[in-house]
C-alpha cells in the first residue's frame, strides 16, 4: 500500500515481488545475483597502455581510421571511439587532429 502511495500506477505487483525473490534466493535465503567469472576479454580496453598506443599510432599515422585501429589493437571499434574521444581527437578532412577550443 505504501509503494502504491508513492509510485501509483508504476508499483510492481506483489507476484512479479514474489517471483524475483524465488530466482535469486537460493539455499538458506542467499542467491548469488552477480555474474560469474567467464574467459573472455578484459572488462576494459582503455588502459593507460591501449590509450597511449592509440596516440602514438595517430601521431604517425594521422590517416588511420577506427577500424585499422580497432584491428591493431584487437579491441572493439567502440573502445577505440571512446579511447579518441579521451584524447580529444577528432576527425577532420580525413585527418585525426586535436581538439582545440577557440577563444572568442
Amino acid at each position: 500500500m505504501r509503494l502504491q502511495k508513492v509510485y501509483g500506477e508504476d508499483t510492481v505487483d506483489r507476484s512479479t515481488v514474489s517471483r524475483w525473490a524465488q530466482r535469486t534466493s537460493g539455499k538458506g535465503g542467499h542467491g548469488n545475483i552477480r555474474d560469474l567469472p567467464r574467459s573472455s576479454r578484459p572488462q576494459s580496453a582503455r588502459t593507460d597502455a591501449n590509450v597511449e598506443r592509440v596516440n602514438n599510432m595517430i601521431m604517425t599515422d594521422r590517416r588511420i581510421n577506427v577500424t585499422q585501429l580497432s584491428l591493431r589493437m584487437d579491441i572493439a571499434e567502440a573502445s577505440v571511439c571512446r579511447i579518441l574521444e579521451q584524447l580529444g581527437f577528432s576527425k577532420v578532412c580525413a585527418r585525426w587532429v586535436p581538439r582545440r577550443r577557440t577563444q572568442n
